[in-house]
């Protein structure tokens, strides 16, 4: 008896910590979250408009250090199985992390591609925001 208290203790501090770490871990994105809109709302009410703290831009390198590290291990099972003379029966398993390891190195390339489009694009526009009346007349024809 005194064992199955000790699971249910140990299980139930598991699931409260748990809980706790995605509570804290929602409540950080959210204060983030509202940080960045009040300070889009601050340079709007300023005369500026910067459509990059619309959306996040994330530019780590990351997924490249992942997918280098993942193509390392796949070569290393590759290079040990050879060694060991049982390639054969232990090819899938270094194969998953290679190409684990090559998609990763990928999906980096692309993303590095499309935040130097996105950049190119993205520059803040200033007007006036206290400025009222009738918008400029078009150029006569």
């Amino acid at each position: 008896m005194p064992v199955f208290i000790f699971s249910l203790i140990m299980a139930l501090m598991s699931f409260s910590l748990t809980i706790v770490i995605v509570l804290l871990i929602v409540s950080a994105v959210t204060k983030r979250q509202r940080i960045r809109q009040e300070m889009f709302s601050k340079m709007l009410e300023s005369g500026i408009y910067d459509p990059r703290l619309l959306r996040p831009t994330r530019r780590g390198a990351a997924p490249l250090g992942w997918g280098i590290f993942f193509i390392a291990v796949g070569i290393a099972l590759v290079i040990g199985l050879t060694i060991m003379g049982i390639f054969t029966h232990g090819v899938v398993g270094a194969l998953i992390p290679l190409f684990i390891g090559a998609g990763l190195v990928v999906y980096y390339a692309l993303v590095q591609r499309r935040a130097v489009e996105e950049t190119q694009n993205d520059k803040p526009i200033r007007f006036d925001p206290k400025a009222g009346g009738e918008p400029p007349a078009p150029p006569a024809v």
